[in-house]
């Protein structure tokens, strides 16, 4: 996914050229990431749809089924939940309780063709790219 998604970037004194991912194109421009880019939110829904409007606070939990024994193949950036207050700071997370998660993505140059869908993966796994998570106390 980084692949995919993280644009190649060469810059030669004030001139950036990337690559327009999905559509077999370079472009260059004056700068990186260009100012006329426009942060689109989405947010999850419970019949799995991303969309930009956040769900009716009446709207049932998103939720997903970890099995330690069939992890998610990862491509793409890590969040590790119990790091979320810092990579040198572990916090459990406490069931029933409900988190505001916010992933960030880098900069990047994409072309969609009408109706391409986003695929957004949730785990509780990584491994091994990073120390197994059996969903256990540590």
């Amino acid at each position: 996914m980084d692949a995919s998604l993280v644009p190649t970037v060469v810059t030669d004194s004030n001139v950036a050229q990337w690559s327009l991912n999905h559509a077999g194109a370079w472009r260059t421009g004056l700068e990186w990431p260009l100012a006329r880019t426009r942060p689109t939110p989405s947010h999850r829904h419970p019949d799995g749809a991303l969309r930009s409007e956040e769900p009716a606070a009446t709207a049932a939990p998103a939720t997903f089924t970890h099995d330690p024994a069939n992890p998610v193949p990862t491509i793409g950036g890590t969040c590790r939940l119990r790091c979320r207050d810092g990579w040198d700071h572990e916090t459990l997370m406490t069931p029933g309780q409900i988190y505001l998660i916010g992933v960030a993505l880098p900069p990047t140059s994409n072309l969609f063709a009408a109706r391409v869908r986003i695929c957004l993966d949730i785990s509780s796994s990584i491994f091994p790219r990073l120390a197994l998570n059996p969903n256990t106390e540590f």
